[in-house]
């Protein structure tokens, strides 16, 4: 069935290589020898036409003169195309494949290896249309190519066809994703397998022209996707085709099918890499431009796709996915969000993220439970010294993707600590801090990590039947991390001291101060499980470190830590129950404080019912 397809990203503009000024005489040259071929091309073509060879017979020579002067002058080549149509374009290309299958010519080899060279020709004059601005060879023009066979049939253009168009042609980057679309989802995902009795193998002629060249015609579809792959990379139109979408503007049509599991991994040598290196490319293009809108979009198709695969994405993409979120972790949490985003995680993708509208507020903890199921190299630390040479540190990594990942859920805490509660007003202007929306925030934060690790476990043993209990290590590590992962951004000096010394001194004294064992807790309205009590009370210290940091609140000399302002580091197990006491007290005397914690309590603890329930995908 066809998948009808729309452009939406908005692609940054193409420099193409340099030509002799714009001719008005060239194109209309051009058109010329484009309206003269129009005549010749097969109508009502059928396979094995009688046509064709009449086409090859009589008129070979002028096609090969003009597809010649289309491939050095994209003028020409632009009029050329332009005469001929889309739908004619199609018949051409379609002629011209078929003209080996022929009765008149059987296995001629010169006649193969003119058909490859014919092939080539035409995808050199088309993609030198596309960078001509004389005429009109733009996407939409490329799209209604691949809507049709050049045959009486209402299928689209063979997969194949369209990635030897794109890789033996160079184009803008929107009109060849337009033809890398068409490839990944009107050609079956590639599945290698046995061969069936009776399959055939790639056509002669095609052969030189795909990468892998061997491979089953409609049976493992490699040659296909790689070709293609390879197109769009070398076209630099890796954010356009990731940004192509469906009917509806949040389907992430490309995107969803280069995230699909269901692609056999067998076919992971070929395709693998490739895709891999589709989907990290607007990352990398962010990081040279923010502005980038074409990366932009297809970071928002790449958001959306993990989304609506629930986080259970193809083994390649989950690296991508993972450097992804390493890069903007702020962005990525706060999608869905619109005017409440948190300030600390503005910027031109943020932006466009949190207007996807609230039904996507979940589509970070997926994109998150999605990285932390990659189990490749780990990336290098964000931590990393940065010396220069010759007293350059040597390059560290993390020991694990999950610990990558943890590490940048902190580091976008530690931003979010920096920035503080945002100053709003009320209704009549007078300023205030609102310690909601930091606490809040920070809830969201470790929410959406309870999610993603919870279903990354989840997802992992589905394969040996153990659910219930990747439930429940989803749980114990998420305790143990947020335990040890408050120490981001407090204990002075040494970040790492606070957690060690929250961890050893404080924690089960902090359990009690909050509630205690024989009366109500004087900080939370809301009920807090005992499972939940650690999370809880290690998220009510990040808020409090968060407020103090910023100036929001002033802490007590008992509390306080001279040099940074937020909480200090306790040292013993007496000084930890005095800490805690202390702390607990603090929150309960202050009322905007004891609101906030407890509202973040709730917001985290709806997150972790929905998990008990069964219900780990998606956000709430």
């Amino acid at each position: 069935m066809s998948i009808p397809v729309d452009h939406v990203a908005s692609t940054q503009t193409f420099a193409p290589p340099q030509q002799p000024p714009a001719s008005a005489s060239s194109y209309q040259d051009g058109r010329a020898a484009g309206e003269q071929i129009a005549e010749l091309v097969p109508a009502n073509m059928k396979y094995n036409s009688t046509e064709i060879p009449m086409l090859v017979d009589h008129f070979s020579g002028d096609l090969v003169d003009a597809l010649e002067k289309a491939g050095n002058d994209p003028e020409f080549a632009a009029g050329f195309v332009e005469a001929l149509g889309p739908e004619r374009f199609s018949r051409l290309v379609a002629a011209v494949d078929q003209i080996p299958n022929t009765q008149a010519y059987g296995t001629d080899p010169q006649v193969t290896q003119d058909t490859t060279e014919l092939l080539q020709s035409l995808s050199v004059a088309l993609g030198a249309a596309t960078r001509s601005p004389q005429g009109a060879i733009d996407a939409g023009f490329v799209r209604e190519i691949t809507s049709q066979n050049g045959f009486v049939t209402d299928r689209g253009l063979d997969p194949e066809l369209a990635a030897i168009l794109l890789n033996e042609g160079d184009y803008t980057p929107e009109t060849a994703a337009e033809l890398g679309a068409h490839v990944f989802l009107e050609g079956e995902p590639p599945q290698i397998m046995d061969r069936p009795e009776g399959s055939l193998p790639v056509p002669a002629h095609r052969e030189p022209l795909l990468k892998p060249a061997s491979h089953d015609v409609g049976w493992d579809n490699t040659g296909a996707w790689a070709t293609a792959l390879h197109g769009i990379l070398r076209n630099q139109a890796s954010s356009e085709v990731l940004a192509i979408r469906g009917d509806d503007p949040n389907d992430a049509t490309v995107a969803e099918r280069l995230l699909d599991p269901g692609i056999k991994p067998d076919s992971l040598t070929v395709i693998s890499p490739l895709v891999g290196a589709v989907l990290d490319t607007p990352r990398a293009n962010l990081a040279t431009d923010p502005n980038d809108q074409a990366a932009i979009a297809a970071v928002e198709s790449l958001v959306l796709a993990s989304h609506a695969h629930n986080g259970r994405v193809g083994e390649w993409a989950q690296e991508p996915l993972g450097r992804l979120y390493m890069a903007y972790p702020g962005e990525i949490l706060n999608v869905g969000e619109g005017s409440s985003a948190f300030p600390a995680s503005q910027s031109p993708l943020g932006e466009r993220l949190a207007a996807l509208g609230a039904d996507y507020s979940g589509a970070g903890a997926n994109l998150m439970t999605a990285a932390l199921g990659a189990d490749g190299t780990p990336p290098l630390r964000l931590d990393q010294p940065q010396g220069l040479p010759p007293f350059m540190a040597p390059a560290e990594r993390y020991d694990s993707w999950e610990q990558a990942i943890h590490a940048a859920t902190d580091h976008y805490r530690a931003q979010v600590q920096d920035y503080g509660p945002p100053r709003e007003a009320d209704v009549q202007g007078t300023p205030y801090i609102d310690l909601e929306d930091l606490a809040d925030e920070i809830a969201d934060i470790d929410a959406e990590l309870v999610q993603a690790q919870f279903g990354a476990n989840a997802i992992a043993a589905t394969d040996v039947d153990n659910d219930n209990q990747a439930k429940q290590d989803a749980v114990n590590v998420i305790s143990d991390y947020i335990g040890f992962g408050i120490g981001l951004g407090t204990g002075g000096a040494s970040r790492a001291a606070f957690a060690t010394g929250y961890n050893t001194h404080v924690e089960g004294a902090l359990l009690e101060a909050l509630w205690p064992t024989d009366n109500a807790s004087q900080v939370f309205e809301n009920e807090v499980p005992g499972f939940a009590r650690e999370l809880v009370a290690a998220q009510t210290v990040q808020i409090v470190e968060a407020a103090a940091r910023s100036g929001a609140v002033e802490l007590p000399d008992s509390l306080r830590d001279p040099e940074t302002g937020g909480l200090r580091t306790p040292t013993s197990d007496a000084d930890g129950a005095q800490f805690a006491q202390d702390l607990a007290g603090f929150v309960a005397g202050n009322p905007a404080m004891q609101q906030a914690v407890d509202q973040a309590a709730s917001n985290l603890m709806a997150r972790v019912n929905a998990l008990r329930a069964g219900d780990y995908r998606g956000g709430g």
